[in-house]
């Protein structure tokens, strides 16, 4: 009797070590916490304001400037207000720049200007309506870039390879940027979330300035794979 005592009392430890596991994974899914990582690509070009007597230079820099690919990759931590609203904080590394096609006098061309950041963005989102389990969103945010270092390089026409160049303007220690999205959430599993978003930044301080000033754009897309916890 006893014997039968103790196999029933295993099979309830069992059975409770078995099911609570569970029942614990399956109330994460309520939680308003996610966290998860992030990456980026996107098209960066400047914008350019000079003072009046240097508008001819300006009309130069646009017509010789181009946009150059950047990205980004970090960390996001999420926070769900309620059904409809919540905020996204992230902590990540970003590249940034532009690039110049030719400089015909100088013998050089593909110039490309690379800053690399650690960035921290924040944003609001905003939830629109829920079809399939997809959450389609917009969103709207601020973003703070720390400047690390850029490391810039140019081809030399008649020869092969690529040089690198310090560019010694003063460039901002950080700058402050806008940015609207808009995407969709994918909920996985009732626990994982995809996120997929279009967006478009504009800085608010110039990376460079005296006596010209420019001010970094950029529009791309990410996305995020988040677990709630």
């Amino acid at each position: 009797m006893r014997k039968r005592l103790n196999v029933i009392s295993m099979k309830k430890l069992i059975f409770i070590f078995l099911v609570f596991p569970c029942l614990s994974y399956s109330q994460d899914s309520t939680s308003r916490w996610s966290l998860g990582l992030a990456a980026s690509t996107d098209l960066c070009y400047r914008w350019l304001t000079v003072q009046d007597e240097l508008s001819a230079m300006k009309d130069v820099f646009d017509s010789l400037e181009r946009p150059k690919f950047g990205y980004g990759i970090g960390g996001i931590l999420g926070y769900s207000i309620n059904s409809k609203n919540s905020i996204q904080a992230g902590l990540g590394f970003s590249n940034k720049g532009y690039a110049i096609d030719t400089l015909i006098e100088a013998r050089m061309y593909d110039i490309v200007y690379n800053y690399n950041y650690i960035e921290i963005p924040f944003k609001y989102i905003r939830k629109i309506k829920e079809v399939n389990n997809f959450h389609p969103f917009f969103s709207i945010g601020i973003n703070t870039d720390i400047f690390l270092s850029q490391k810039s390089n140019y081809r030399l026409f008649g020869l092969n390879g690529r040089n690198s160049f310090n560019d010694n303007n003063s460039i901002s220690k950080a700058i402050v940027g806008t940015s609207v999205s808009i995407g969709f959430q994918k909920i996985i599993q009732s626990n994982f979330i995809f996120q997929f978003e279009i967006n478009m930044r504009q800085w608010v301080n110039p990376l460079v300035q005296n006596p010209s000033s420019r001010y970094l754009n950029s529009a791309g897309f990410s996305f995020a794979f988040m677990r709630k916890f």
